[in-house]
């Protein structure tokens, strides 16, 4: 009997648990009104607790070009005046040459570069909200 109720309420953890995995990584992002379509790797939270999202997907919705230096293994977002470079695994970051801190690092996830989508948006003058209620994250040029 004691087995029987360790097991249900254990079962009943790990369901709970994948629910607000699930729940916590179901996230959406909206650029300029429109949503963003991520073809294999979709937005997540990552440990340090910062959303984390395709460089690429974003940084062209808000009119940004995106290159890749293999060699530095560092991504480099272009707009209008504005230069970013983020090396891969590292939370030092420039913009315009102007050395910035980020509290997570940009890395490579499934093939793809990721980065958190506060710190790229904001550096391309966006204004960035979070709606808690539905999962959404709100990206508008400012």
């Amino acid at each position: 009997m004691k087995r029987r109720i360790i097991f249900l309420v254990l079962s009943l953890f790990i369901v709970t648990m994948i629910g607000v995995f699930a729940e916590i990584n179901d996230i959406v992002i909206i650029v300029e009104g429109e949503l963003v379509e991520f073809t294999d790797v979709k937005p997540f939270v990552n440990e340090d607790g910062r959303t984390m999202v395709p460089v690429r997907f974003v940084a062209q919705a808000l009119g940004a070009k995106v290159d890749w230096d293999n060699g530095t293994q560092t991504v480099i977002i272009t707009k209008n005046d504005i230069r970013i470079e983020m090396k891969i695994g590292s939370k030092s970051y420039t913009v315009n040459g102007l050395a910035k801190e980020m509290d997570t690092s940009a890395e490579i996830y499934n093939g793809r570069t990721i980065v958190p989508v506060r710190f790229s948006a904001e550096d391309l003058n966006s204004k960035v909200d979070w709606d808690d209620v539905n999962k959404q994250v709100i990206i508008a040029s400012l």
